[in-house]
C-alpha cells in the first residue's frame, strides 16, 4: 500500500478506531500515554493496526497534528476555517499536563518499538509518507485560499520552527528528514 492510498483509504478508519478506544477531552484531544502499550492490562489502543502499516499510521497522525499546530500557532486568523475543514485530532501528554505533544514524539520507543516497529523500517515509512504528505498539503493550500496562510508562508513557518525541523524529538532525525523534504518543495 502506498502512502496516498493509506492516507485516503485506511488512515481515517484506523484513527476512528483509536478514537473509539481512548478518552477524549472536551476539545477532542486525547493523551499520548494512551498510545503506550499498557504492560499491566495488556491494553493496546493501536492493536488493530498491523505492524506493516504502523509507520504510515504514526506518520499520518504526526502530519495531521503538525499542520493543525502550525495553523493554530502561526495563522490564527485562518485557524477556525482550517479546523472546520479538517477536524484533525489533538494529542496532549496526560491529565494535568495538557501541553500538546510535538508530532515527532509519536515515534517514541514506547509506541513504535513496543509493537515491533524498528528502524530502518520505521524511518523508511516516515520518509515515504512525508514525501506524499508534503505534496498533499502543498496542494491543499494551493486549492484553498485563506486570509494569510498559503503554501509558501506555511512552509516558511515550518522551516523556521525548531520543534518541527530539529532533531530533539522522537528517536531519530525526523525533523531533519522533514526539513530536507520541505526544502525540496
Amino acid at each position: 500500500m502506498d502512502p496516498k492510498d493509506y492516507y485516503y483509504k485506511k488512515f481515517l478508519d484506523d484513527l476512528k478506531e483509536v478514537l473509539n478506544k481512548v478518552i477524549l477531552g472536551g476539545d477532542g484531544h486525547f493523551h499520548i500515554v494512551e498510545l503506550f502499550v499498557n504492560q499491566k492490562s495488556n491494553l493496546d489502543n493501536l492493536g488493530h493496526i498491523p505492524k506493516e502499516r504502523l509507520g504510515y499510521f504514526l506518520s499520518a497522525l504526526a502530519g495531521t497534528i503538525l499542520i493543525d499546530q502550525v495553523m493554530f500557532t502561526y495563522f490564527k486568523e485562518d485557524y477556525e476555517r482550517f479546523r472546520t475543514m479538517t477536524l484533525y485530532p489533538k494529542i496532549t501528554w496526560s491529565i494535568g499536563w495538557c501541553a500538546n505533544i510535538k508530532p515527532w514524539q509519536l515515534f517514541e520507543h514506547r509506541i513504535a518499538l513496543a509493537r515491533g516497529l524498528q528502524n530502518p523500517e520505521k524511518m523508511n515509512q516516515f520518509l515515504e509518507f512525508m514525501k506524499f504528505f508534503i505534496a498533499d498539503i502543498k496542494e491543499f493550500f494551493d486549492k484553498n485560499k485563506f486570509q494569510k496562510a498559503d503554501w509558501e508562508s506555511v512552509k516558511n513557518a515550518m522551516l523556521k520552527d525548531n520543534d518541527i525541523v530539529g532533531t530533539k524529538y522522537g528517536d531519530g532525525d525526523y525533523g531533519a528528514v522533514f526539513r530536507k523534504l520541505l526544502e525540496q518543495k
